[in-house]
C-alpha cells in the first residue's frame, strides 16, 4: 500500500511564509556577505530546511517492513520490531517500544494519513503486525 501527501495541500498559507523567509533570507544574505553567493547560499538552506512543505510526504506499507519518506528524512521499520501503535488524529506512531517513554518523539515510523485512507491504514497495520502488538488511541 503506497500513497503520498503535499504539505502544501493541507495548509497553503504556509508555502506563502516559506517563500518570504526564504526571499527575506536571501536578501539579508546577500547584503550582510556583499555577495549575491550569501544569497544563494540562503536559498539552498531555506530549501533543504523547508523541504518536507514542497516534496510530497511519501508512505508505504509493504510486506517487510513500513516506510516514511518525508523532505529529505527516510525512516522505517521491520513489522516484527513494532511493539505499540499509537493513533492519532491525522497521524500513526509505529513504536519499538512496549511501554510508553519520552523516547516515542525520536523512535518509530510516523505514518500521516488522510480522512479518505485513514482506514484502509489502520487495517493493514492491523493486519501486518504481530498479534501481540499493543494499540493506544
Amino acid at each position: 500500500m503506497n500513497w503520498s501527501i503535499q504539505a502544501t495541500q493541507q495548509t497553503p498559507k504556509k508555502l506563502v511564509v516559506i517563500l518570504v523567509a526564504t526571499v527575506l533570507a536571501a536578501v539579508a544574505g546577500a547584503v550582510l556577505l556583499r555577495s549575491v553567493w550569501g544569497g544563494l547560499m540562503a536559498i539552498v538552506v531555506m530549501m533543504f530546511a523547508t523541504a518536507e512543505y514542497w516534496r510530497p510526504a511519501k508512505f508505504e506499507l509493504g510486506e517487510t517492513k513500513a516506510r516514511a519518506m518525508a523532505g529529505l528524512s527516510v525512516t522505517e521499520m521491520n513489522w516484527n520490531d513494532i511493539n505499540t501503535v499509537h493513533l492519532f488524529e491525522g497521524e500513526i506512531l509505529l513504536s519499538p517500544f512496549k511501554k510508553d517513554t519520552k523516547l516515542n518523539d525520536t523512535r518509530g515510523v510516523r505514518i500521516r494519513t488522510t480522512a479518505e485512507n485513514r482506514e484502509a491504514v489502520v487495517a493493514k497495520i492491523k493486519e501486518m503486525v504481530r498479534p501481540n502488538v499493543r494499540f493506544v488511541d
